[in-house]
């Protein structure tokens, strides 16, 4: 089940944060036995937020915080890549593209409820 959205965009897109909060985890997966790998959401962000929101930015090439870092919202969380499980998306091809996901109280949410209006351009990406 695939549980957010995915915006496709330019390599290198710069992505910003959804809202403050404090950055649960950075960088690649780690597998059963702490060995980092290209995987699943690839290099992403987990940003825990307020009243039990968290969010998820998928497919990073370049994080800017580490985990335990504060984050306020509107700041640059990273540049988009191509990293971990990116396709195909699109008429077959790999497509570059930020996966987001919102979970709110540890289940995800459908990100539209979310964000409203213009906020869409905030994350680095066009509208779905």
């Amino acid at each position: 089940m695939h549980k957010g959205v995915d915006w496709l965009a330019d390599p290198l897109t710069v992505i910003y944060a959804a809202h403050k909060g404090e950055v649960l985890r950075a960088g690649f997966e780690q597998d059963n036995q702490g060995i980092q790998r290209n995987m699943g959401y690839g290099s992403r962000i987990v940003l825990q937020g307020d009243q039990g929101i968290e969010t998820r930015y998928g497919h990073l090439l370049l994080q800017v915080y580490q985990s335990g870092m504060e984050v306020r919202e509107g700041e640059v969380l990273g540049l988009l890549g191509r990293t971990g499980n990116v396709g195909p998306l699109h008429e077959g091809k790999v497509e570059t593209h930020l996966h987001f996901e919102v979970r709110w109280n540890g289940e995800p949410v459908n990100p539209e409820w979310w964000l409203h209006g213009n906020e869409y351009e905030k994350f680095g990406a066009p509208k779905p």
